[in-house]
């Protein structure tokens, strides 16, 4: 392989890996926006433990909306597992699966930020490589 050639597959290393971490960047940032939902949840189940049956409390509507109610049943909650389906679940089992789902998007978000490591460090190794390159095939 001439350096022309040898030029141009690192530079296209070097495109599809400033591609590659732009979309772990944006992933990492949804994961971190499901973290926060999850951990909202999370806060949510504590302190449903300290509502009584029959309490008035505030019930979100989503957007910062609230209305005033009362919670008959604290103790069964809906809990959905995709395409739009929930399952009735007793609230401990629902704060579990919700602890579950916080230790998976940590889990992935540790690999991810791996792979971020990875791909930078591969872009520092080839940047030099290819301003040297280039200032030689000039």
């Amino acid at each position: 392989m001439n350096k022309k050639e040898e030029f141009q597959k690192k530079a296209v290393e070097f495109q599809m890996l400033q591609g590659s971490l732009k979309a772990i960047q944006e992933r990492e940032q949804d994961l971190a926006h499901r973290l926060n939902e999850l951990n909202v949840t999370k806060r949510a189940f504590e302190d449903l433990n300290n509502i009584n049956n029959k309490d008035n409390t505030m019930i979100p509507l989503g957007g910062g909306n609230f209305i005033e109610g009362t919670i008959s049943d604290k103790d069964n909650v809906l809990v959905s597992i995709g395409g739009g389906i929930a399952v009735k679940r007793t609230s401990k089992e629902a704060a579990e699966i919700t602890e579950s789902r916080i230790n998976e998007v940590e889990d992935v978000m540790v690999q991810l930020k791996d792979n971020s490591n990875k791909a930078v460090q591969r872009l520092i190794e080839l940047e030099p490589e290819l301003e040297k390159m280039s200032k030689e095939l000039e």
